[in-house]
């Protein structure tokens, strides 16, 4: 049976990795590790490798991303970012670009998001966007 695939943003990724990140958060990270079932995209791998400070930590967490599930950002995606941003903005909202791409992403996979970002919760209050509980 293949298992649900869960896209963990960068806001989740920098808890986990860091030193005196939550344990709730590592521990939840870790279990999906476990599983196989942690999905990323580029726009996630742009801004994690973008706050790399040395050209080690760049290379390690490169590699450590590359054994992920990769979800590609096609033009299903773009088409799904368009109208989700149009949506959002008739709403009264503002969810940056980079925020409504990722949500994207999860939602034409069909993934549910791990975050600690509160515009991923709203998102969901306005969209098919799943929140791992």
């Amino acid at each position: 049976m293949d298992k649900k695939r869960v896209l963990v943003d960068t806001s989740a990724w920098i808890e986990a990795l860091r030193p005196s990140g939550s344990k709730g958060i590592k521990e939840k990270v870790d279990v999906l590790l476990g599983e196989d079932c942690v999905a990323t995209s580029g726009i996630i791998k742009l801004e994690l490798l973008s706050g790399t400070r040395t050209e080690k930590e760049y290379h390690e967490l490169s590699e450590d991303l590359q054994s992920l599930h990769y979800i590609p950002t096609d033009e299903e995606v773009w088409r799904c970012s368009c109208r989700l941003s149009r949506d959002i903005k008739k709403e009264g909202l503002s969810i940056p670009a980079t925020d409504l791409l990722i949500a994207s992403v999860a939602i034409t996979a069909g993934c549910a998001i791990m975050h600690l970002d509160k515009h991923f919760t709203l998102l969901a209050k306005h969209s098919p966007l799943q929140i791992m509980a």
